[in-house]
């Protein structure tokens, strides 16, 4: 039987599925950051261990992280979005506004409908009291795409 160093990029993401169903969290950072030794060139593998240290509330490791992984292979725009759309939370956590405000507006480059982007955003832009008008609009387009959450309704 094949260690997991040794595993190609197919087992692992088996394994971080697993992980991630179970919201064991700590294994999923620790075996993403083995997975990034063995596999440096496979974005996804950045991606698992960045979630990971979101749901472990350390941002500034998961902003970093998931920074890192934009450069390396990315199979699809929507995982690029969710890497940039957890870079802007990760950012906004650690107050650096500016940082977070650009990785949401990449993400809405790639996909202008993401109604949690848009909700979010708007939502931050509100609490700090920046470009509202530009917030109310992205509230209200949240909206539009998804009547009725009530997460939504609250920005």
């Amino acid at each position: 039987m094949e260690s997991p160093e040794e595993a190609p990029i197919q087992v692992w993401l088996q394994l971080f599925t697993l992980l991630g169903e179970k919201e064991d969290y700590q294994n999923l950072r620790d075996f993403a950051a083995q997975s990034i030794v063995k596999n440096p060139n496979e974005g996804v593998c950045y991606f698992y261990k960045g979630f990971a240290a979101y749901q472990l509330k350390n941002y500034a490791e998961a902003a970093e992280t998931m920074r890192e992984g934009l450069d390396k292979n990315i199979p699809n725009s929507a995982l690029k979005g969710q890497m940039l759309t957890t870079m802007g939370d990760s950012y906004h956590e650690i107050k650096e506004f500016g940082k977070s405000d650009s990785a949401y507006e990449k993400a809405l480059e790639l996909d202008p409908n993401n109604a949690y982007v848009l909700n979010n955003y708007a939502y931050y832009l509100s609490l700090r009291n920046e470009n509202l008008a530009k917030a109310e609009k992205m509230s209200k387009k949240s909206n539009l795409l998804e009547e009725g959450n009530a997460a939504f309704m609250d920005t």
